[in-house]
């Protein structure tokens, strides 16, 4: 097993490599704590989306921007695993104040401190600007599995409502096919009109688009998966929906900027922004001095032969 590098320059982004026999996990932890790069290693599979233009560069870490605060996240790399928190979508809500693009993890430098002796674990966190809320995320892999372990805590005296979700752009294959609990409704996020085609098969959604979902209600089951048929590799999502009751989606085919990419994203709040969550009442909660705590696992496998079914 080789051990947690550190490398930086004055120029060039740290970063934290975590591995396993089955994983090699790259973190940028100045950007947001990003996840930017998971290999399943006896596929030499990339799970994740990657910033357009890897290939033709020497170092990757010259693709990845720092942002400020409030930036727009359209505006950068558009790869990897972030966290959206208190919001997705840029809104006003009274007496709380303005939430920028995408939250504000993604554009923060978070602070780190290593925690697992072994070298394959990193637990790193910050504290939002507009609501007084500590963010921590510990990050743990084990075999051919990623835990994300999250903490959130209330450092006021008043109750706070928060939306988070998994930002979690993931690859895309033109035959990779999606599974959720079901039965499920899908909404449509970008329209009123419904999907005429089927969102679970990549080989059914329309090149050149992109298409934001949500799964109406409440799940029972916490869990979704990306399966890769020829490349024979499932990406599996497991978290505990008494915590975390909504799952949303994302795919692009060529239609929004950014690389093409598929995302299922586990969130506490329905649907996008924190104003709409509040006024929908379907939005996570701490109360004052309490804090929250879940997880998210990201498993990575092999398979000869699949199904819709999740497992």
């Amino acid at each position: 097993m080789r051990k947690m590098e550190h490398r930086a320059s004055s120029s060039a982004l740290h970063v934290v490599t975590l591995e396993t026999e089955e994983l090699i996990v790259t973190i940028y932890p100045e950007i947001g704590f990003k996840i930017a790069s998971i290999v399943y290693k006896p596929k030499e599979f990339e799970a994740l989306a990657r910033p357009l233009g890897i290939e033709t560069v020497s170092d990757e870490r010259m693709l990845y921007q720092r942002a400020y605060p409030g930036a727009p996240f359209s505006h950068y790399d558009l790869s990897g695993i972030d966290d959206c928190i208190p919001t997705i979508d840029a809104c006003n809500v009274s007496d709380l104040g303005h939430f920028a693009d995408h939250g504000d993890a993604w554009s923060r430098a978070w602070n780190v401190f290593e925690e697992d002796r072994t070298m394959r674990s990193v637990k790193a966190y910050f504290r939002l600007s507009a609501i007084p809320l500590y963010f921590e995320r510990h990050i743990h892999i084990e075999g051919h599995s990623i835990f994300l372990k999250y903490r959130v805590l209330n450092e006021s005296v008043q109750a706070r409502p928060f939306l988070w979700a998994l930002h979690d752009l993931c690859r895309y294959e033109p035959d990779a096919v999606l599974s959720w609990p079901e039965p499920a409704t899908l909404m449509n996020a970008h329209g009123d009109e419904a999907f005429d085609f089927d969102l679970h098969r990549m080989d059914d959604v329309p090149v050149d688009g992109a298409y934001k979902f949500y799964l109406t209600e409440p799940l029972s089951q916490g869990a979704a998966s990306i399966t890769y048929p020829t490349e024979g590799v499932r990406l599996s999502l497991y978290w505990d929906p008494k915590v975390i009751p909504y799952l949303g989606g994302w795919v692009n085919t060529g239609g929004s900027a950014g690389p093409k990419t598929i995302a299922l994203e586990p969130t506490n709040g329905y649907y996008d922004s924190l104003a709409r969550a509040i006024a929908n009442q379907k939005v996570g909660q701490v109360g004052p001095g309490k804090e929250q705590t879940w997880t998210v696992e990201l498993r990575l496998e092999s398979v000869e032969s699949w199904t819709n079914e999740l497992k």
